[in-house]
């Protein structure tokens, strides 16, 4: 075929010759007859010249033409996510229609590879077992997985759906704190009340703010964890009774002996003392358990800092840092005073000085802050992770339960507790309340 093509160009190009050598002649002849003045056998010779350039560029530039012709036509197919179009050889231009050809398939290839990555993508999220919802910035439904579908709507489509309505019917009232990372929400599922946990983020798309939703059933872990909770409470609580019930046993078989000897009978006082005590011991660390089980809906109001400062430092006394805020707290002030007066404890039980226990109230915008601070032995990083978790004690008689109980105040007013090292030694346990009514942090 290229050599045809070649043939081709050289017999026009041979035509283009003959006529410009007919012009030639014809041109030659007027000025050898006499037939013609000097300007026409000039003008006869310039039109040889052009007629000659004029074909030359005509059979030159054809090739252009139909390959730009051809570029065109595979663009708009590439427009249209074609790339198999592929354009046909042309000597005269065969680097340009080679380049783009490997253009082609490069594209063709990446095409193939994202639509390969789309697909597994595609598949791993139908798959998998929690929810995925993206949103638009008006917050419409872009794309919902097969999990989502089944949770928000029965399987059915949720694509262009606005999302919150969804949200609001299925988890009334916890719909609203979907767009808050690590929200929990709480609705009636089939089988009984399901807690999803949801994770949020934001990111641009195709200049555009969406919104993607990962919500993650939380029912099977809870309830795992409410099992193991109550295995715990089962084997701490049978060991803090054996162990004040063995001894006491063994105290009350002393004393009836004891009964049978009256020369011994002076030892029955101490006998009574420890049955006591170790009876007390366990009343105390039941009532711990039933303060946890009872612990009632806080009821703020505003509290004076001055009057409930001077509370706590009659019961323990500690360095007050820094002043007092201006405007009045909002807080149940007996929960609270429970609280501080287990941290403060906590710090005296630590081995700091009592010169060295600090009460610090600090002032943050749309909240108050207040520490409990000493220069005791500190606390492991095993410690710090764990000293909020239920049970979890360092002390040798300590039963887990006041940081536990604390946090669960601190929580029930909408704020934070937590507990971390100091520079140079000691521990600050930081509790963070919101500034008004109703409260929640920022």
């Amino acid at each position: 075929m290229a050599d045809a093509h070649g043939r081709d160009l050289i017999l026009r190009g041979c035509g283009v010759v003959a006529a410009a050598s007919a012009a030639g002649a014809l041109a030659a002849y007027l000025a050898a007859s006499g037939g013609g003045t000097a300007s026409t056998i000039a003008a006869a010779a310039l039109l040889s010249v052009l007629g000659a350039g004029v074909g030359v560029g005509a059979i030159l530039v054809r090739p252009f033409h139909r390959v730009l012709g051809a570029i065109s036509a595979a663009l708009l197919s590439y427009r249209d996510d074609d790339y198999t179009v592929r354009l046909a050889e042309v000597p005269a231009l065969r680097d340009l229609v080679d380049r783009f050809n490997q253009l082609g398939r490069r594209l063709r290839q990446d095409r193939n590879t994202l639509y390969q990555k789309e697909l597994l993508l595609e598949t791993l999220l139908e798959a998998a077992t929690f929810a995925v919802v993206l949103c638009d910035e008006p917050g419409t439904v872009v794309y919902a997985n097969g999990a989502a579908r089944d949770l928000f709507a029965n399987g059915r489509p949720l694509t262009g759906e606005a999302f919150r309505p969804i949200l609001e019917r299925v988890a009334p009232g916890d719909g609203a704190d979907a767009a808050r990372d690590g929200a929990l929400l709480t609705f009636d599922g089939p089988s009984g009340p399901e807690v999803l946990h949801a994770s949020t983020r934001w990111f641009d798309l195709n200049t555009e703010r969406h919104t993607l939703y990962i919500f993650k059933s939380m029912t099977r872990e809870m309830a795992r964890q409410e099992v193991e909770i109550w295995k715990r409470t089962i084997r701490v609580v049978s060991h803090e009774i054996d162990n004040s019930l063995a001894p006491v046993a063994s105290l009350v078989t002393s004393a009836q002996a004891i009964l049978d000897r009256p020369e011994h009978a002076h030892r029955l006082r101490d006998i009574l003392g420890v049955i006591d005590e170790r009876t007390d011991h366990l009343r105390r660390f039941l009532d711990g358990y039933a303060r946890l089980a009872r612990l009632p809906a806080p009821r703020p109001g505003p509290v004076e800092w001055a009057k409930f400062v001077a509370s706590l430092n009659a019961l323990y006394p500690f360095r007050l840092a820094g002043g007092l805020p201006g405007e009045p707290g909002w807080f149940d002030a007996a929960q609270l005073q429970q609280v501080l007066v287990n941290l403060l404890k906590n710090a005296v039980e630590s081995g700091s000085a009592q010169d060295e226990i600090e009460l610090r109230l600090e002032n943050v915008p749309g909240s108050v802050g207040i520490a409990v601070l000493d220069r005791g032995s500190g606390l492991s990083d095993e410690a710090i992770s764990r000293a909020l978790q239920l049970f979890f004690t360092t002390k040798k008689t300590g039963s887990g339960l006041g940081l536990a109980l604390s946090r669960e105040i601190v929580e029930a007013h909408g704020g934070r507790l937590t507990l971390e090292r100091r520079e140079g030694g000691g521990t600050a346990a930081r509790i963070r309340l919101p500034a008004g009514s109703p409260g929640r942090l920022p």
